[in-house]
């Protein structure tokens, strides 16, 4: 009898064993969590492949002016301006490539200049590029952005004193480390481009109150222009600006 009673005991604790809910994972260590918040934010950064076809972007819906033009819309004015632009677009790597542009694989930028409706100069330029995974791994010492495309647009404004009142916008740079809002600079095989953004002035980087960049064009901009013949046309960059 007593056997039957301890043989049914030793059943039933099995049963009880084997219905139960398996046990709860030990929490992570701290070592643990930030190895795999590491690999989750690896995972979501990951360079994205991009060939040199995809510097090619639609415009916006402006109105593109006659060729070696650009115009410009800020701050309630309109500004016509003469370009200057330097290709090829598409790099054709197997040809001879100047060692400046070695690690692109599509280059497209541009250089402008004229006159507001007070009588300051104004000059314009930008950029939009593709470049090759080397050079975009080099970024990740500063940059968050792992990405392979780069835009930037730059105006200056000189006013009655001769000062120059700076305002830019574009990615990854020191203000969009993480490349937010590319490609920003949209362009045609035919040398047309446009951009819509907004112009950030360089006094925000200048603590203080202070007289420097106070006539910088900032807040949202359009810009809508085309080159004197197409990108495939244009020389390529020269000089230490076509270096970054």
């Amino acid at each position: 009898m007593r056997m039957n009673t301890l043989g049914l005991l030793l059943l039933a604790v099995m049963l009880v064993a084997c219905g139960s809910d398996p046990a709860e994972p030990e929490p992570a260590t701290g070592d643990a969590r930030e190895q795999a918040a590491s690999q989750a934010e690896e995972a979501s950064d990951r360079i994205i492949p991009m060939s040199a076809e995809d510097g090619w972007v639609d415009l916006h819906e402006l109105t593109i002016p006659e060729p070696g033009t650009a115009t410009l819309v800020a701050n309630g004015e309109t500004m016509l301006l003469e370009v200057e632009c330097h290709g090829p677009g598409v790099i054709d790597q197997a040809s001879e490539v100047p060692s400046i542009m070695a690690s692109r694989l599509f280059n497209a930028q541009f250089s402008s200049e004229g006159t507001m409706a007070n009588g300051w100069r104004i000059q314009l330029s930008g950029y939009r590029r593709v470049v090759g995974e080397e050079e975009a791994r080099r970024d990740l010492r500063f940059y968050r952005y792992r990405g392979m495309d780069r835009a930037s647009l730059d105006i200056i404004v000189f006013d009655d004193e001769g000062m120059a009142n700076s305002s830019f916008q574009g990615g990854p740079n020191d203000r969009n480390r993480s490349g937010e809002g590319l490609p920003m600079l949209h362009v045609q095989p035919d040398g047309s481009f446009t951009a819509v953004t907004e112009m950030v002035s360089a006094a925000t980087m200048i603590p203080g109150n202070h007289r420097f960049h106070r006539h910088a064009i900032s807040g949202p901009v359009e810009l809508a222009g085309r080159c004197p013949q197409t990108w495939a046309e244009s020389p390529p960059p020269g000089g230490i600006r076509a270096a970054f």
